[in-house]
């Protein structure tokens, strides 16, 4: 009987063994790729359906990535599992389409535009959180009729087109304007919430009425637009170039507008470290925290198409290219490449960290790898030291 056990015991030893030794051999490393070649850098998440991977805008919460695709929107838990795909009606995403804009509860889009127009004269709400079939929608008549045959206007003069802000309590902002003269702007403020049901509704809707933005005939156009400490900060400049406003909207629906505040355009608004930095014509970067007094940061060149602050750095990216930087506020600095391999001839579009993630949403899916390991692959590129006078970064340039 011993021995029956014995021998037993043996034959399952021996078993064990074997499936260990077969699995150990079966398993992959995950840095190498079946030819035993160094696999890319970006992990890559291509959407089963195409028409999906042309990801034009992200928006991260604290679980959840949520990204605009054709049709409607994905939500990622995490980057291993299958993402959610809520349809949305009317949503087309591509590239001759303007730009979602995603917040917390909603997104914003743009309505067909009619022929022989550029601009639309509706715009779109839909919730991922309830029922996104149910939208709600806006024409510019619907605002007062006075602004019959004006259409919304958006922010295109530099970078890629886009309609509106959203502040995080659901507040919208978009411009309209008129279509003959192209001149009289009005900012619209829509706050937008639930019925009880669910389904999305404008809960208030007002306009403002700004007199230096109804007193000329020269054609306008606006900049650009953030949100900074729950006030709306608008960069708008006339044809010519004479005039160039900075205008502050608050939550009262108050406002101030200061004319050529920094002496030239203000092209791009970046938030760093709690600043508000201004990107101006003569490629200075200056800083402020009350929009009305401000110092000179750096000099970059080009201008930002996108940035966004991950941890203490400026995430941006130039046609294929990844870059961050770190800034002190004397100017001096760092700018660093961030690994490429496997981007090239991508557009990337936004950048995001999600959870221990760094996202890029491109026209070809979304591509991620962890944020240690992107920050420890960094190469830098161009420093500039406090002493130096001339405090110049150039996107793309040599290190110095």
């Amino acid at each position: 009987m011993f021995f029956f056990n014995n021998k037993k015991m043996m034959i399952n030893s021996l078993f064990v063994l074997i499936i260990t030794m077969l699995s150990l051999s079966c398993h992959k490393n995950p840095t190498k790729n079946e030819d035993n070649e160094e696999s890319p850098f970006w992990n890559h998440y291509s959407f089963s359906n195409p028409i999906h991977n042309y990801t034009r805008v992200g928006f991260t919460t604290e679980d959840k990535l949520i990204t605009a695709v054709n049709g409607g929107v994905m939500i990622f838990t995490d980057m291993k599992s299958e993402p959610e795909f809520i349809s949305i009606p009317k949503m087309e995403v591509s590239e001759s389409t303007y730009k979602p804009e995603l917040a917390k509860d909603f997104v914003a889009f743009a309505g067909e535009i009619q022929q022989g127009e550029y601009y639309p004269d509706t715009i779109y709400f839909a919730s991922y959180v309830n029922n996104a079939n149910n939208t709600v929608s806006i024409k510019t008549s619907d605002i007062d009729e006075q602004f019959e045959g004006y259409v919304f206007t958006d922010y295109a003069y530099w970078g890629k087109p886009s309609f509106g802000r959203f502040n995080d309590q659901n507040r919208f902002i978009v411009f309209i304007k008129d279509t003959v003269s192209y001149a009289k702007y009005y900012p619209i403020l829509i706050d937008l919430g639930f019925h009880t049901n669910g389904v999305p509704q404008i809960i208030n809707m007002n306009y403002i009425e700004i007199p230096e933005l109804n007193d000329s005939m020269q054609f306008k156009a606006i900049l650009d637009a953030i949100v900074y400490n729950e006030t709306y900060v608008v960069s708008l400049n006339e044809q010519d170039a004479s005039r160039s406003f900075l205008i502050t909207i608050y939550m009262d629906n108050s406002f101030d507008i200061v004319n050529r505040p920094l002496g030239y355009n203000i092209r791009r608004f970046y938030e760093y470290k709690k600043y508000l930095l201004a990107h101006i014509g003569n490629l200075s970067i200056n800083y402020t925290q009350d929009c009305k007094n401000w110092n000179f940061l750096c000099n970059l060149n080009p201008p930002l198409d996108y940035s966004i602050e991950i941890e203490h750095y400026i995430f941006t990216y130039l046609h294929s290219q990844p870059y961050c930087f770190e800034l002190d506020f004397d100017g001096s600095g760092n700018m660093y490449k961030l690994p490429m391999d496997n981007l090239e001839g991508k557009k990337i579009f936004t950048i995001h960290k999600f959870k221990d993630d760094v996202i890029l949403t491109t026209d070809d899916g979304i591509f991620y790898q962890s944020y240690e390991k992107v920050i420890n692959n960094k190469t830098l590129q161009q420093n500039q030291n406090q002493n130096e006078q001339d405090k110049d970064f150039i996107l793309g340039g040599e290190k110095k």
